[in-house]
C-alpha cells in the first residue's frame, strides 16, 4: 500500500529512488519504474491529505514516515526540477505547532509517552528549509539539533547534509516561530485546532482540539472528538504508550478511545467482540488502504465531519489569541449498532486573567440505540498524584507543574 505502513518509509521513498537516480545514465529502467510508482501511487494520496496542512500517522511516526515523503520530494525535484507535491511546504510547520513549551509536544498517534520529542523533527525541518527556502524552518532545525532536548533520532549523515545544504543559500531566521500562528487549524480530511497563548513560555496555556474526519489506520488512534490541555504542566493528555504493534496494551488501550479524552458508549451486546477487549469506544479499522482510490472508497475510514469552526484574536492582533471553536459529528467513528448520533463541540477562550487565563468548554450530544447504554465522558489525568474529586459539585481538580 502507498497510504501508510512500512511501504511508506525509507526503502522506496528514499533508498531505491536515490539509487535509481544515481544509475540513470547507465540504466534508466530503475528510475522509470520508481519515479512512476511514486508519482502514480504515493503523490496523489499525499497531495489529498496535505490539503489539511499536515501529514498523517501522528507525531510519533512523522520521523519514520513523513520525513520519507520529504526525501522523495527532494530527490525528484533535484533530478527533474519539479516538486510533485502540493502543500508539503506547510506540513512540518504544522507538526512543530504541536509544541506547547520548548522541546515538548502534544501526543498524537503511537508514541513512547515521552513528551520531549520535538527534537526528532530537526531533520524534517532541515529538508523543508532547503527544499522551500524556508528560513524559519532552518532556525527550527538548528535549535532542535542543539537544544537541551536533543536525543537520539535518525539523523542526517554528513554527505546527505552537505548535499542538502548545497541546494539553497539561506540563513536561519532570527525568530524560529516566524510565520507560525498561535492558532493553528488543520482542515479536512483531519479537522483540528491547536491554540496557545504564547510561544517559548512554559507557563502559558495551550489546548489541542480534534474532530478528525478520516483515518489512514496503522499508527493512528481511535481519537475522533478528543482534546488535550496544558497549563504550566500537562493537565490532561493521551494515556498509555506504544509497546509494539500487536501488544495488548497498545491495541486495546493506547490506540483505543478509552485512553483519550473522548466519549465511551457501552453496548453490552458487543462485549464479547474484538477478541474480548471491548470498552465502548470507537470501532477498530479493518486495515490499511492500498492507494488513494481505495482509501476514499473505504467508508470504514470515515470517522466524522467538522460541522462548524471559528477562531479570533483580541483586536485582530495575531499575537493575542482570544478563542477557537470547533464542532463535529463523529457518529461514523462508533459502531452503527450503538448510536445514531454522536456530536461534540469544543471551545477554548483566553480570558486575559492572570490567575485563570483560559476557560475550556465541551458540549456533547448523544443519541444511543438504547437509552440504557452507559455513556462516559473520559478525562485522563496526567499528574502523578490522584485528582481531588467532588461528585456533588461535579468538579475534578488536578495539579501538575503548579498548573491546575
Amino acid at each position: 500500500g502507498s497510504v501508510s505502513g512500512h511501504h511508506s518509509e525509507y526503502q522506496l521513498l528514499r533508498d531505491y529512488l536515490a539509487f535509481a537516480t544515481a544509475i540513470y545514465d547507465e540504466n534508466p529502467s530503475w528510475w522509470n519504474y520508481m519515479a512512476a510508482k511514486v508519482c502514480n501511487d504515493y503523490v496523489p494520496v499525499r497531495n489529498h491529505y496535505f490539503q489539511s496542512g499536515i501529514a498523517h500517522q501522528g507525531t510519533g511516526y512523522a520521523t519514520a514516515r513523513h520525513i520519507c515523503d520529504l526525501y522523495s520530494a527532494w530527490i525528484i525535484k533535484t533530478a527533474t526540477g519539479k516538486n510533485p507535491y502540493v502543500g508539503m511546504e506547510n506540513t512540518v510547520r504544522s507538526f512543530l505547532g504541536y509544541e506547547f513549551k520548548p522541546g515538548a509536544i502534544f501526543n498524537d498517534g503511537d508514541g513512547t509517552g515521552d513528551s520531549k520529542k520535538a527534537n526528532t523533527f530537526a531533520d524534517m525541518a532541515y529538508i523543508t528549509a532547503y527544499l522551500y527556502g524556508d528560513e524559519a524552518m532552518l532556525a527550527q532545525a538548528v535549535y532542535l539539533k542543539t537544544s537541551a532536548f536533543t536525543s537520539n533520532f535518525q539523523g542526517l549523515s554528513t554527505p546527505v547534509f552537505l548535499a542538502l545544504t548545497a541546494t539553497a543559500n539561506i540563513e536561519p531566521a532570527e525568530d524560529r516561530y516566524e510565520k507560525m500562528d498561535l492558532i493553528q487549524y488543520n482542515g479536512s480530511p483531519l479537522g483540528q485546532y491547536i491554540i496557545r497563548a504564547a510561544w517559548d513560555d512554559p507557563a502559558s496555556a495551550a489546548v489541542f482540539m480534534r474532530i478528525k474526519e478520516r483515518s489512514t489506520a496503522n499508527h493512528e488512534h481511535l481519537d475522533s472528538g478528543t482534546f488535550e490541555i496544558y497549563y504550566k504542566g500537562m493537565l490532561t493528555s493521551d494515556g498509555g504508550c506504544y509497546n509494539n504493534y500487536s501488544h495488548a496494551h497498545t491495541k486495546y488501550f493506547h490506540k483505543a478511545t478509552i485512553s483519550h479524552n473522548g466519549l465511551i458508549i457501552y453496548n453490552p451486546s458487543l462485549a464479547n467482540t474484538e477478541d474480548g477487549w471491548y470498552s465502548g469506544g470507537q470501532h477498530r479499522f479493518d486495515g490499511e488502504s492500498s492507494d488513494l482510490a481505495d482509501w476514499l472508497a473505504d467508508t470504514d475510514k470515515d470517522t466524522g465531519k467538522v460541522t462548524g469552526r471559528q477562531h479570533g484574536y483580541f483586536g485582530g492582533d495575531v499575537t493575542k489569541p482570544q478563542y477557537a471553536y470547533i464542532a463535529g459529528d463523529i457518529t461514523e467513528a462508533y459502531d452503527s449498532r450503538t448510536a445514531s448520533y454522536v456530536g461534540r463541540r469544543m471551545l477554548t477562550v483566553y480570558t486575559g486573567d492572570a490567575e485563570y487565563p483560559m476557560v475550556f468548554f465541551v458540549y456533547d450530544d448523544i443519541t444511543s440505540d438504547q437509552a440504557s447504554y452507559q455513556k462516559r465522558f473520559l478525562l485522563q489525568i496526567s499528574s502523578k498524584s490522584a485528582p481531588t474529586i467532588d461528585e456533588s459539585a461535579q468538579t475534578v481538580i488536578t495539579e501538575n507543574g503548579n498548573g491546575r
